[in-house]
């Protein structure tokens, strides 16, 4: 993964909604075993995934998982019926968001607080994790205690303020906006390129940097074939059969990726509008083929694990964070000398299985408690303060990393 109200559903992180409220039980599906591929992700080292071809089915976690925050967002707004940006940008939206979103990335983010204190009082020692760990990203909206994943939570944070005016402007001009958001990604790198293209690993400048990747503007591509699939997910419709021509060049872009690196100028890695256009592909297959709404044990069970999918995203950082910086080494992906487990993958067969029961265990149990703290609130009286008090401290967190992240471009 690394570059790598409660069911609010314009993210592909909650609850998913479809025609006339009904879900779909395709994203659910698709939610479920991305978030499986995120725990892969940070299980196995990249070098080790590599040689099975990684880059056409594990790697798809997060161009997926934005393809599908396009898809519910455009059916949250349609749902709800809004056509102005006042009604859009409302006070409830904000509230929903901040309860969504930040309340519990706080909680994280305290528990984080707390190590880190502890670690620079030397209380502890940690492992060496300098590849991701600096202070300095605090500014970008990390915690001081790093975990892998925790790149993904600013590009969600971001989608707070950019939704709204993008399903807005969709709707004024769908193939505009559309286009939009591929010109505004590779703009959005060439930028990046122009201003931090060669400044060194260790200079302050890579964190705001780092701030171009952990935007919804570095994949804003994927959001917007989201959208697009949101008025129409007929993988054979004439109006998605251009689909299928990005689609050959994003396959064509991979394979020649996986031989040289990057081969096109600005942009890098592999999270990007080159990559996309394969995984929307992959979209419309699931949602052709997947059945909408089977019933019985195990889709209820994947319909849980697709609620869950944020609250196990933030417990796979906390769970990885003591992992990797109490226990084992966390692999360096400028060091292609195998690490890890790889010396003896064999241990790969017990220890993915045992971070997926353990993460996905402590992620959907968190969400269930936090979905009926949020039902209890309503009737108690002494819970309305709490909340109140948490959706606070949100806002002025959310606001507070916003002016953080100006006074750090300022200066740097």
């Amino acid at each position: 993964m690394e570059n790598s109200t409660l069911t609010e559903p314009d993210s592909a992180l909650v609850q998913t909604e479809s025609r006339k409220g009904v879900r779909y039980f395709q994203v659910d599906a698709w939610k479920a075993l991305m978030i499986a591929f995120v725990i892969m992700d940070h299980t196995f080292t990249h070098a080790f995934l590599h040689d099975f071809g990684s880059s056409f089915w594990e790697r798809i976690s997060i161009p997926m998982l934005m393809i599908i925050m396009g898809f519910n967002m455009g059916k949250s707004f349609d749902k709800k019926g809004v056509t102005k940006l006042k009604e859009m940008y409302s006070l409830s939206y904000f509230e929903n968001k901040m309860k969504r979103y930040v309340v519990p990335f706080l909680i994280l983010y305290f528990v984080h607080t707390i190590l880190y204190l502890l670690e620079s009082a030397m209380v502890f020692d940690t492992l060496d994790v300098f590849y991701y760990e600096n202070f300095l990203n605090i500014f970008i909206g990390y915690t001081p205690f790093y975990g892998p994943g925790m790149w993904f939570l600013p590009v969600l944070m971001s989608t707070i303020l950019i939704f709204p005016i993008i399903y807005w402007c969709y709707k004024k001009n769908d193939v505009i906006t559309l286009v939009g958001t591929f010109v505004i990604e590779l703009g959005w790198y060439l930028i990046r390129d122009i201003i931090y293209g060669d400044m060194l690993f260790g200079d302050p400048a890579k964190v705001t940097d780092g701030f171009f990747g952990c935007h919804v503007f570095a994949m804003f591509s994927a959001v917007g074939l989201g959208l697009w699939f949101s008025t129409d997910h007929d993988i054979l419709s004439k109006r998605n059969r251009f689909v299928w021509i990005i689609g050959l060049f994003s396959i064509i872009y991979i394979f020649r990726y996986n031989a040289i690196g990057n081969w096109l100028p600005w942009v890098t890695g592999d999270y990007h509008l080159y990559f996309f256009p394969y995984s929307a592909v992959l979209f419309l297959l699931g949602m052709k083929f997947i059945p909408e709404n089977p019933q019985g044990k195990l889709s209820d069970f994947v319909r849980r694990i697709s609620k869950s999918t944020y609250h196990i995203l933030l417990t796979q950082i906390f769970y990885f964070s003591i992992v990797y910086q109490f226990f084992l080494f966390m692999f360096n992906p400028l060091d292609n000398v195998p690490d890890v487990f790889d010396a003896n993958p064999i241990n790969y067969l017990w220890f993915y299985p045992l971070n997926v029961l353990i993460t996905f265990s402590i992620g959907m149990l968190w969400n269930e408690a936090e979905s009926r703290f949020y039902r209890k609130v309503k009737e108690n009286s002494s819970l309305k303060l709490i909340y109140k008090g948490a959706i606070g401290l949100s806002v002025l967190f959310f606001l507070t990393r916003i002016v953080l992240i100006v006074i750090f471009f300022i200066k740097y």
